[in-house]
């Protein structure tokens, strides 16, 4: 029996860093480790800036956390579980100095739909040994449904993408940087969909490299100001990836978003595939999927088939609306979504 679901892709990718020079700086970064211990659905699918992520890693970036979990378990708490270790990076030669003891925190930023509860929490940097700080700390980070949201069930779809961030925070005028942050996303499913998983990732338009960041090419001209030129590379593949263990063949909608200061390039920039068997981004090869079909411009695709056991996958070629002024593009570096 067919089964019908609305699939939304949202994903959050840090994607852009202008092409400007930066003084090499002394201050020493926290970085982080994430390991997942529990959780209701599937493991959750790790990345760091967009890229896979191996749990256990001590990285430095936005480390993201995708888990998938039933409409019906969002009253269950917690949600879902993992282990955070933080430690020190040290700096460059140069600049500012960090001055330690400093007090470190962790606070939570985004959706008001979910709690996101670390303990210990927080900790002091002390005794550090150069030329690496010789630093570590350990919390449990529990995820559960907000209360705001437990009353509020009966407007929770299929397809909501509820986002919460850990964000690392150090006592000021001690000069440390914080630039890792934790971000948990749940995707809500209806509850015979825990079966499907959605992956959302970007590569080159040759499907060689995944991407956690493209470079922004910006003019500066007497005549015309600053001048968004493009990115490097130049242009990108945004891709969706659907995949099925199910029993039974999946019907959905597939519902592609791009930043608005992104377009689709060519008339044909969009097409879909289909193969047997499962593959997610850490093994993605095009030459799995064979030949694609074209669905030129065309960001709705409506009742997709997937059968048992298989993998589907929409590709859209895009590139950067160039033109105009450097300041429409988000302060942040990070866009919208694709």
């Amino acid at each position: 029996m067919n089964k019908h679901s609305l699939l939304m892709t949202l994903a959050m990718i840090t994607l852009i860093a202008i092409s400007l020079p930066s003084p090499a700086a002394a201050k020493d970064a926290v970085k982080a480790s994430v390991t997942p211990i529990s959780q209701l659905g599937p493991a959750p699918v790790p990345q760091l800036n967009g890229n896979p992520y191996s749990p256990g890693t001590y990285a430095v970036g936005t480390i993201q956390l995708f888990y998938q979990i039933e409409k019906s378990q969002l009253g269950n708490s917690p949600l879902a579980s993992l282990e955070l270790r933080l430690s020190i990076q040290a700096g460059n030669a140069g600049g500012q100095l960090t001055s330690y003891p400093v007090d470190l925190s962790l606070r939570q930023t985004g959706s008001a739909n979910l709690k996101l509860s670390p303990t210990p929490d927080p900790y002091s940097v002390t005794v550090p040994t150069n030329p690496i700080p010789n630093w570590f700390a350990t919390t449990i980070v529990t995820v559960a449904a907000s209360p705001a949201l437990l009353q509020n069930l009966a407007n929770v779809q299929p397809g909501d993408d509820l986002v919460a961030n850990l964000q690392i925070e150090a006592e000021r005028g001690h000069f440390l940087d914080t630039p890792t942050s934790i971000q948990v996303h749940i995707l809500v499913l209806a509850d015979d969909e825990a079966c499907i998983q959605v992956f959302n990732f970007l590569t080159d338009m040759e499907f060689t490299t995944v991407l956690s960041s493209v470079e922004v090419n910006v003019s500066n001209s007497k005549k015309n100001g600053p001048e968004i030129k493009g990115t490097n590379p130049g242009q990108l593949s945004n891709n969706i990836l659907v995949v099925s263990d199910c029993a039974e063949p999946q019907t959905f909608d597939l519902q592609i978003t791009l930043d608005p200061n992104f377009e689709v390039k060519g008339n044909n920039g969009v097409a879909t595939y289909l193969a047997g068997g499962y593959t997610d981004p850490s093994q993605f090869d095009i030459a799995f999927f064979g030949n694609g079909t074209k669905q030129g411009q065309n960001l709705l695709l409506t009742n997709i088939t997937l059968p048992p056991d298989s993998s589907f996958l929409a590709t859209v070629h895009m590139g950067l609306i160039t033109g105009g002024s450097p300041a429409l593009l988000p302060a942040s570096g990070s866009f919208d979504g694709f």
